[in-house]
């Protein structure tokens, strides 16, 4: 993805098959994962706030940016950014009924690539390659949702 401003490589077919919940592998990982925040969440029950982070995959945080931009959205970038948004939904939902606190930084991430006016250019979270993980750029924007979500007063 190259728009003149910022660029990067996806890998939407490297996580897809990760977010399949059709894919009885996947639908019990997150199952497994939703019991083992629950034992978290009760041993935490006295005293210890639990927020659990929801980290998106690059492709989220850059899907308004290529929507706007690209010409055409290859099928397997779409059905990535579905999957991961019903996921993370389904999860979001679970954990908020368990009363576990979510934080998501992905607005955060979002806005420094939104940030393209004529004060200051857009901000690439990611490196430019094929590299999910963020940048400092990317971490400072995870860390800032973090430190607001502990200012919070607990939920």
């Amino acid at each position: 993805f190259d728009d003149g401003a910022v660029r990067t490589v996806f890998t939407p077919q490297a996580r897809l098959g990760a977010q399949d919940l059709d894919d009885d592998r996947i639908a019990e990982g997150l199952r497994v994962t939703l019991t083992a925040l629950d034992r978290i969440a009760a041993k935490c029950r006295d005293g210890v706030r639990l927020l659990v982070l929801l980290m998106p995959t690059k492709e989220l945080v850059f899907a308004e940016r290529v929507r706007m931009h690209a010409t055409q959205i290859p099928s397997i970038f779409s059905r990535l950014i579905e999957r991961e948004t019903a996921i993370r939904t389904q999860l979001d939902t679970a954990l908020r009924e368990r009363g576990v606190e979510t934080i998501d930084p992905l607005p955060a991430m979002r806005a420094l690539l939104a940030a393209d006016d004529r004060r200051r250019a857009p901000v690439n979270p990611y490196p430019e390659t094929w590299d999910g993980h963020p940048v400092a750029a990317g971490y400072t924007a995870v860390s800032g949702a973090v430190t607001e979500a502990l200012s919070r007063p607990p939920a």
